[in-house]
């Protein structure tokens, strides 16, 4: 930022104020996470960091350089709305890449990764209603291809274990379809 005081005159340097404004309201905008980005050459900056908080602090101290003290708080509230949507869309993309990790792991996997995955869905803010039911069926179909599958191998621990886990699905299934969600 050494190169807003190198202006050479208070409109350059103005100008020059804007421009990086921007630049950091426009990067708040948008989903960043990582250590640093280097914008194409502007001329007004070279480097500006790219996580939220180093954002928000390298914003905060620009800001406090550059604008009148009265125009302190309107900028960093202007800041903190302009990150809000890009951070809800994180949030967004986060759970949605956390739901395909899990239903990826389920599906190869065990009944303890079925419980896994019910369980997260049902804490979430928002219970998917439509896919509850659909995993409930896939974990069910998992618990009664273990049971057969102890069945055939004559292995009553496995048997037993299966066994509880379906009735436990079933359970919370018929539960979650009376809307009683555990």
């Amino acid at each position: 930022m050494g190169k807003i005081e190198d202006s050479p005159n208070a409109e350059a340097r103005a100008e020059a104020v804007a421009i990086v404004d921007g630049m950091f309201l426009e990067r708040m905008r948008q989903i960043h996470i990582g250590s640093s980005l280097v914008y194409p050459a502007s001329g007004v900056v070279s480097n500006i960091t790219i996580d939220y908080t180093t954002t928000s602090d390298s914003y905060s101290t620009f800001v406090t350089a550059h604008f009148p003290p009265q125009q302190y708080e309107r900028k960093l509230v202007q800041a903190t709305k302009a990150r809000e949507s890009a951070l809800r869309l994180l949030s967004w993309k986060e759970q949605k890449s956390t739901r395909e990790q899990l239903e990826l792991k389920a599906q190869s996997g065990s009944i303890e990764d079925w419980k896994t995955y019910i369980l997260w869905e049902k804490k979430g803010k928002k219970v998917q209603s439509r896919l509850m039911p659909v995993l409930y069926e896939r974990a069910i179909e998992c618990a009664a291809s273990e049971r057969w599958a102890a069945i055939c191998a004559e292995d009553e621990t496995r048997l037993a274990g299966a066994e509880a886990a379906l009735r436990g699905f079933w359970e919370d299934y018929l539960g979650f379809q009376v809307g009683e969600v555990h």
